[in-house]
């Protein structure tokens, strides 16, 4: 999949955003449902079902861009603002680094944040710390090249 992004950017005179590689294990991740390291049709048919009002277009630009860099950047200022993220405060990121780079996102998108989100609140307050950030990378394997706080 990785040759595919290459061979897309070099047509499309493009370089890909800073840690694409990274994206794109975390996106295979995704998809592989059942963890084999492999996408199955089922799978593949399931996230598109799942994900097919997201114009590709928009994907394709967000791909050139770096839009991991503004949202870990806006995580980083509201932990230092207060130390936390509300949900509320996670939204409202989202949706300014969605305007920023003109994509539009999906239908459900808040369910897939809240859950991620909920996930990661492992006291259950309502407001993620750095701390917790960190616990829940760890334990989604992501190695100290990829802390966000």
């Amino acid at each position: 999949m990785k040759g595919e992004v290459v061979d897309w950017a070099k047509k499309n005179d493009v370089e890909p955003f800073k840690g694409w590689e990274k994206a794109l294990k975390h996106l295979f991740k995704m998809i592989d449902t059942n963890g084999d390291k492999e996408i199955s049709r089922k799978e593949a048919d399931a996230v598109i079902k799942e994900h097919e009002d997201v114009q590709l277009g928009s994907m394709a630009t967000l791909l050139t861009k770096d839009p991991m860099a503004d949202l870990e950047a806006g995580v980083k200022a509201e932990l230092e603002k207060d130390g936390g993220l509300s949900l509320d405060e996670l939204y409202a990121l989202i949706e300014k680094i969605a305007a920023k780079y003109d994509f539009d996102l999906p239908q459900g998108w808040k369910g897939h944040v809240k859950k991620m989100f909920d996930w990661v609140d492992s006291n259950n307050d309502g407001t993620v710390t750095g701390p917790e950030i960190e616990s829940a990378m760890k334990k989604a394997g992501k190695g100290k090249d990829d802390d966000l706080v």
